[in-house]
């Protein structure tokens, strides 16, 4: 194994590691408001705390999660990655149940799971056209 698909490898469990322990963790906090966690920009903390993307901002680290997931993963491996950033997002929210000021919402899993699937749909694109370029360049080798 090269040197660089060796750090992608650690560096993509890192990430993804790293996001779900973040996950966790802001899905913990006693207090739902990203303000007052003081780890987020003040735009962001804005956009996060407002009303009507209370449920939205779930979708936002599962993004990511799934289109990591996608470019670390390959077939059956790809739906054990994904099964697993699910089991994260119902864990996270299952915790919720025990603290006084959060709530077990079913619209942020709905909210969590679109945006692991968006996310893990983007990353499978974005592979497809890197492999079809990657394929377009030998052929041109080839023929030149």
């Amino acid at each position: 194994m090269d040197l660089r698909r060796k750090w992608f490898k650690v560096t993509s469990w890192v990430l993804i590691g790293v996001l779900m322990g973040f996950t966790l963790y802001c899905s913990w906090v006693p207090l739902p408001q990203m303000e007052k966690m003081g780890i987020f920009p003040g735009w962001l903390s804005a956009w996060a705390d407002a009303p009507q993307n209370q449920d939205l901002r779930t979708a936002v680290p599962f993004l990511f999660m799934g289109f990591l997931i996608s470019l670390r993963f390959k077939k059956i491996r790809l739906w054990l990655g994904i099964t697993l950033a699910g089991a994260s997002l119902l864990l996270a929210e299952a915790g919720q149940l025990f603290l006084v000021k959060r709530h077990f919402s079913w619209l942020d899993i709905g909210y969590g799971l679109a945006g692991l699937l968006i996310g893990t749909f983007s990353g499978l694109r974005f592979n497809s056209m890197i492999r079809s370029q990657k394929i377009r360049s030998l052929k041109a080798r080839k023929s030149a």
